[in-house]
């Protein structure tokens, strides 16, 4: 599983038209996540988008950037990377007047197969959460209707009625 790691020095007053781009050299396969290391002292004034030509990777859309302020954040992708160079392109720029900034960034690139099989994973993962939540009653969801006429059905079973039974009367029989 290739992890690459880029450090990136962005200089004061470099505007979106004048961003810097470095070339990210990786392996053919899916593009999985990347780790977002933005420390503190940027506040919110060094940006970047990551590209496959005219394709922004991340953070998706064309009007979006990454910015940030003393965090590390880690993000789930899915990009195919089938055709040779296998490189994209990160572009950064810096509004802040009077600092330069560095931003470290984790790529995971896993072969197809492999990727296939862990999205798959996560979706059932998190679709067994969500019934968890669901049946222990932690979230409203479509089965809480359900889940009551269960709880209902439930009480009339002959075993829940003995247990929930009022106490029993003592008859006595009277002889002659």
């Amino acid at each position: 599983m290739p992890v690459y790691t880029f450090s990136q020095t962005v200089l004061a007053n470099t505007s979106f038209n004048d961003a810097v781009p470095v070339k990210l050299k990786l392996c053919p396969g899916i593009l999985t996540e990347a780790i977002i290391n933005i420390p503190a002292g940027v506040m919110f004034l060094a940006r970047f988008q990551i590209l496959d030509g005219l394709l922004n990777v991340l953070p998706g859309r064309d009007d979006q950037y990454y910015t940030g302020e003393g965090s590390a954040e880690k993000v789930a992708i899915w990009h195919e990377l089938k055709k040779e160079p296998f490189e994209l392109i990160w572009k950064l720029w810096n509004i802040d007047d009077t600092h330069k900034h560095e931003i470290v960034m984790k790529l995971t690139v896993l072969p197809e197969e492999v990727a296939t099989n862990l999205k798959a994973i996560r979706e059932l993962t998190k679709e067994v959460q969500v019934l968890q939540n669901i049946l222990s009653g932690e979230k409203p969801g479509p089965l809480t209707a359900l889940q009551l006429d269960l709880e209902k059905f439930i009480r009339l079973l002959p075993g829940e009625q003995t247990a929930q039974a009022a106490p029993a009367t003592t008859t006595k029989k009277v002889g002659k």
